[in-house]
């Protein structure tokens, strides 16, 4: 649902369901789910730096380090390649978000 409020210009409401994906993968301890959920996020936070220049890198540095953790500690080094080349990162941009 996340996915679709986002694409339809509801990003408020994509946040609703994101953070109730969150919630729930945390509670069934479905950390390949859930990992895949930071991931989403940080795409999508991405994309929206690019096109107006919010959110701040903080924001995106957050689900980003999140689902790069999760992937890797998960041995999931497919949706980690997917994730990094999806959104353009090398290890240097990656580390100027999640310490700015």
């Amino acid at each position: 649902m996340g996915v679709y409020y986002w694409l339809t210009d509801h990003q408020k409401t994509a946040l609703k369901y994101w953070r109730m994906a969150i919630d729930e993968g945390e509670r069934l301890g479905a950390r390949p789910q859930l990992s895949r959920t930071y991931a989403e996020i940080a795409r999508r936070f991405f994309e929206l730096k690019a096109q107006t220049g919010r959110p701040s890198p903080t924001q995106i540095g957050e689900s980003l380090d999140k689902a790069r953790a999760m992937f890797s500690g998960l041995g999931l080094h497919q949706d980690l390649a997917e994730l990094e080349s999806g959104i353009g990162l090398t290890d240097d941009a990656s580390s100027d978000l999640s310490h700015s």
